[in-house]
């Protein structure tokens, strides 16, 4: 795949195995929105060298270079390839760090590999990933005896109560995969925009289709979205998040060289 001018984080970074690849990956998308990997490692013998272009939740896209038979893997058959390499030894990485504009330069430079690949979560590939966002500490345990300090008794705290782990954001898009990424990334930044409010998101859903206007009037993408709050979602608010949208169609229209037509917008 091709890869744009970004500055790497990490270069022949050597992890053996799942868990040291999974940390490795949460400190590369800790400083953007994506990341990008090189990856090299063998397969029994064979050698492998895998390009993965992922967001904050899911692979994007892989691709993987038998190098023995100067051969390439797409999709699916490219993500078990590097599942095998993370199972059965070494693998050394490259990782880049990407922000919003940079992944969607690299899925428009890499269409055919992008949707030619599965959207796999992270935690398929790294089943720990999803603890290694959250600071580990170590609480005292309820009902242990206390332990003693010169000589006195030392009080030990009663445990916190476990708070809820937040459930992500769903993001459902049904659009044609030239304008995909770039709705994508009008959600990521429209849940930044609520959460300005002090408003969480639980999905958000995006229906585009291409519509060919009659008498050689040209087309355009309609699109309907549909925003789901996490709660009750002011008037006032709602009219932000309008008036965004339709700025965002705006920008999309103009990076893509297509019309992008906001015909709905719905809050439940």
């Amino acid at each position: 795949m091709k890869l744009p001018s970004v500055t790497s984080l990490e270069e022949n970074f050597l992890c053996n195995g799942r868990e040291e690849f999974g940390n490795l990956v949460s400190r590369t998308l800790k400083q953007g929105n994506g990341a990008f990997l090189k990856v090299f490692g063998k397969n029994g013998r064979r050698p492998y060298y895998i390009t993965v272009l992922m967001d904050d939740e899911k692979i994007l896209a892989v691709e993987a270079e038998d190098v023995s038979a100067g051969r390439s893997l797409t999709g699916k058959p490219a993500l078990e390839v590097l599942k095998n390499l993370l199972e059965e030894s070494p693998v050394i990485v490259d990782a880049f760090p990407m922000s919003d504009v940079e992944i969607k330069m690299s899925i428009v430079e890499n269409m055919e590999v992008y949707t030619s690949t599965p959207k796999m979560k992270l935690e398929e590939i790294c089943p720990s990933f999803g603890r290694m966002f959250s600071t580990q500490s170590q609480e005292p345990v309820v009902g242990q005896p206390s332990p003693t300090q010169e000589g006195r008794e030392v009080s030990i705290k009663e445990a916190p109560a476990v708070k809820p782990k937040k459930r992500k954001m769903e993001i459902m898009i049904n659009a044609p995969s030239e304008v995909d990424p770039y709705f994508r990334g009008m959600i990521r930044h429209l849940k930044n925009v609520v959460k300005g409010f002090g408003i969480d998101l639980r999905a958000v859903e995006v229906n585009a289709r291409e519509v060919r206007y009659a008498l050689g009037a040209g087309n355009a993408i309609h699109a309907t979205i549909r925003i789901l709050p996490d709660g009750s979602l002011p008037h006032n608010v709602r009219g932000e998040l309008e008036s965004f949208i339709y700025k965002e169609a705006g920008e999309i229209s103009k990076e893509t060289g297509k019309r992008v037509v906001i015909s709905q917008i719905k809050f439940s």
